[in-house]
């Protein structure tokens, strides 16, 4: 049977590994914070460490040493290529100081040596080999082009004399000749040509569109005259023509018959909202009209702010008769103000880093454990005071006192948690903003963090 694994056993177990167990061992799928053998704290559960997972620092060490060449092997494959080392080796990516098999001296890490880079002469060499090439073969293939060289050919990229097919003087290197570049004539043929339209398909193209073309097509940007299908004479462009296909008056025609409503049809709209049109005149979904509401009042409106929802006013609730008034929106507001201090200190104490994602900076705000609705409620009833629906109607009297007895009672339950609003918002839409515990966000914190403790300083203002 397994040995049962407690919390001596596993403290007794990470000495001897060279490290140093700073947590409460639960089980051995619950990572625990410790200090490495290497000096770096990390977190690892006790099945990977007695598999030998260690922290960063070590794996990367690892995989150096496993990948790390004997310096023996390195001297012997220089020794291949008829190299000299001048210097140890350290790690494939170290310049190591050698003597070329040409005889110069040069420093070059491992990793390119073995891909074949050699000193600059030697490079500069194999270049010179592979781009050489035997002046009759170069006027042969001149020759087999259609053109003539007039100079003699002396290395790959020397630009030199030749006569073009096109029967143009012009200077080129045999590199841009054999890539299939010409003269500035050809090449300015070749795009025409490559993007340039048959003529006969343009015309048949206007034919289909009931239009006809009325002068020659050159390219993509000439002048083109043409009988629209509605008998007008335009200009247009193929550029243009092929994605408008008609002149512009028929164009702007169609666009206004699209979009335009008639009048029977915006009366449904306002008739199946239990409103009535007036107007006997409809322009665009911007213009005002004249309606009757279905409360009753006539009013104006446009098409596109009624399809919106908006009406003349009868819908809206405001104030006591607002299904959400409490009568403590304007008291909280006042009482929001009187609380800058134990925010800022919060931010402060928190070195304004998000207690879940350890972000720094950025949109930090500052949330209340025990809520802050709750808070203010909880004041009101013990004052006894009445509620009114405007900050003005409570006298200087009642709003000292209100506001002497809430900072005692708001400050008594300690700091704020710092969040990015981010997931401040994401709390919040989980479990309200009104009626939500301490509790509750202690469970938020451990599914957000996988940290089953959560430490809040209670410092009092």
């Amino acid at each position: 049977m397994a040995e049962k694994i407690t919390q001596e056993v596993a403290e007794a177990y990470f000495l001897s590994q060279g490290c140093e167990l700073r947590d409460t061992y639960k089980n051995s799928k619950t990572k625990m914070q410790y200090i490495c053998v290497c000096g770096t704290p990390d977190e690892k559960d006790f099945t990977h460490f007695k598999r030998g997972q260690r922290c960063e620092n070590c794996a990367k060490k690892k995989i150096r040493d496993a990948k790390r060449l004997d310096p023996k092997e390195v001297e012997e494959y220089f020794r291949e290529q008829n190299c000299i080392m001048l210097s140890p080796f350290i790690d494939v990516h170290t310049p190591i100081e050698y003597v070329c098999s040409c005889g110069n001296t040069d420093i070059k890490d491992f990793t390119h040596f073995k891909r074949g880079q050699r000193c600059k002469e030697c490079a500069k060499l194999k270049k010179r080999r592979a781009r050489q090439n035997n002046p009759q073969e170069v006027v042969a293939y001149f020759e087999s082009q259609g053109c003539v060289l007039l100079d003699e050919y002396e290395s790959y990229h020397k630009r030199m004399a030749y006569i073009c097919v096109c029967e143009k003087e012009d200077m080129i290197s045999y590199s841009n000749f054999k890539q299939g570049k010409r003269c500035k004539s050809c090449g300015d043929k070749k795009k025409a040509d490559h993007f340039r339209l048959n003529p006969e398909y343009v015309k048949a193209f206007f034919q289909e569109q009931g239009c006809k073309l009325l002068s020659p097509y050159v390219n993509s940007k000439s002048i083109l005259w043409f009988k629209c299908s509605c008998g007008r004479i335009h200009t247009t462009r193929w550029k243009h023509f092929k994605i408008i296909k008609q002149c512009k008056e028929c164009s702007w025609e169609q666009i206004a018959n699209d979009r335009r409503f008639d009048i029977e049809y915006v009366s449904s709209i306002f008739e199946a909202e239990d409103c009535l049109l007036l107007s006997t005149h409809y322009e665009g979904a911007h213009e005002p009209l004249d309606y009757q509401c279905s409360c009753g009042n006539k009013s104006v409106i446009s098409l596109a702010n009624f399809e919106a929802g908006k009406r003349c006013g009868c819908q809206v609730r405001r104030g006591e008769d607002h299904p959400g008034w409490t009568g403590l929106t304007t008291l909280k507001n006042f009482l929001r103000t009187s609380v800058k201090k134990w925010r800022q200190e919060s931010r402060e104490v928190a070195n304004y880093t998000c207690a879940i994602t350890g972000e720094r900076g950025g949109r930090i705000q500052v949330h209340h454990l025990y809520p802050f609705h709750r808070m203010v409620v909880d004041i009101v009833e013990k004052l006894g005071i009445e509620i009114h629906e405007t900050i003005g109607k409570y006298t200087l009297e009642e709003l000292l006192s209100i506001e002497v007895a809430f900072l005692e009672y708001h400050n008594s339950f300690g700091l704020g948690v710092c969040l990015t609003k981010e997931v401040h918002d994401e709390f919040h839409d989980k479990y309200g903003r009104i009626d939500f515990t301490p509790e509750q966000f202690y469970e938020f914190y451990q599914e957000r963090t996988g940290n089953p403790f959560f430490h809040q300083k209670l410092k009092v203002i």
